[in-house]
């Protein structure tokens, strides 16, 4: 047993220590005529508080100002990737977003124009804007086109093993300046840091959808991350125009986390039988004013992605909510993917396909 001053062990001090600790609150409980119970509780509230502060704003951030980017690599040409590659390039930044295969880069592009003219019908782009997106946007399979871009943000969504050996390749192709963003929830970003060469590099940033509406990011810096990249970071999303929350890691945000049960319950209403994806969306729009409802957010996202989201989450924290629902595993082994398919939870005709990104 440890022996200190007086001939005392550490579990004696320790139990001294309690006592008077107990004593003290109970002193203090009678002065503010408060129960010890209330008081150990305020007393509790305020120092998580205090750690919470600590743990997410590690450096000053609140007054950062916008910053300048000349040129961005997206990873990723799915909807988040085109949504992140949109949005720069109309603010005149010029964008290299990889994709899997020249035939992925070369889907993803018709995308985008399908998009852009959507936009167009629904005056809320123009075609000078339209032009000058397609202008700054270059979608190549190509990894060494990275090699001058100040931020990267990465959409993928991968095992472990394969995110690893993705930034064990980017460590290899981009500068040690530029800026790794990580806009994977679900991605655990402490286990990622440790197979790169420059952890301090790395930082999560999480665009909730569409990227091009919502008017809030989450940046998520982890222990290893930089204060300069803190504040790049919170100085893009003033460059965006987006509000942004800074959180410690947390498996799915806070988005995902409170999204995913969501969706995952209007899943069961529907393969009930209790009501249409049609009615289940029309409820939830009219009744919390959504823009969408829950499926058809689903669809619009992916439903793999989606299921991949839940089922991370799942394996994490072990909560049922998490768990997917039956029916969406099915629908995804089926190829019922997602909105810009034409079929998901709804089908959807080919002038809706425009409204994906």
């Amino acid at each position: 047993m440890c022996r200190v001053q007086g001939g005392k062990s550490c579990m004696d001090l320790n139990i001294g220590n309690q006592d008077r600790l107990k004593n003290r609150l109970r002193e203090l409980a009678e002065k503010f005529h408060v129960t010890e119970s209330e008081l150990a509780s305020e007393l509790a509230r305020i120092h998580c508080e205090d750690l919470m502060l600590l743990k997410r704003y590690p450096v000053d951030i609140d007054d950062t100002d916008s910053i300048e980017m000349k040129v961005i690599g997206v990873i990723g040409s799915e909807t988040i990737g085109r949504g992140i590659a949109k949005i720069m390039a109309v603010r005149g930044v010029r964008v290299v977003m990889i994709g899997d295969s020249d035939r992925d880069v070369t889907q993803s592009m018709e995308y985008m124009h399908c998009n852009l003219d959507w936009l167009i019908t629904k005056w809320e782009l123009t075609e000078t804007e339209k032009k000058l997106i397609l202008q700054n946007i270059h979608a190549t399979s190509d990894f060494g086109k990275l090699t001058d871009v100040d931020i990267v943000f990465d959409t993928t969504r991968l095992t472990f093993d394969r995110k690893v050996a993705l930034y064990q390749k980017l460590d290899h192709t981009i500068s040690p300046c530029t800026i790794v963003a990580i806009d994977d929830e679900t991605c655990p970003l402490e286990r990622i840091s440790n197979a790169i060469s420059q952890p301090d590099r790395l930082i999560g940033f999480h665009f909730v959808y569409p990227v091009s509406r919502r008017k809030i990011v989450e940046i998520t810096p982890i222990r290893t991350t930089s204060a300069d990249v803190i504040r790049r970071m919170a100085g893009v999303s003033r460059f965006l125009e987006k509000e942004f929350v800074v959180l410690h890691e947390t498996i799915g945000g806070i988005s995902t986390r409170i999204m995913a049960p969501f969706i995952n319950e209007a899943i069961r209403l529907w393969s009930e039988g209790c009501a249409t994806a049609h009615e289940i969306d029309r409820v939830m729009r009219l009744s919390m004013n959504l823009p969408m409802g829950p499926l058809e957010y689903a669809d619009t996202i992916g439903l793999d992605a989606i299921f991949q989201m839940m089922e991370s989450m799942w394996r994490f924290y072990g909560m049922p909510q998490f768990k997917p629902a039956e029916r969406l595993g099915y629908m995804v082994r089926s190829g019922m993917l997602e909105k810009k398919d034409g079929q998901g939870f709804h089908s959807y005709k080919a002038s809706q396909i425009g409204e994906v990104l």
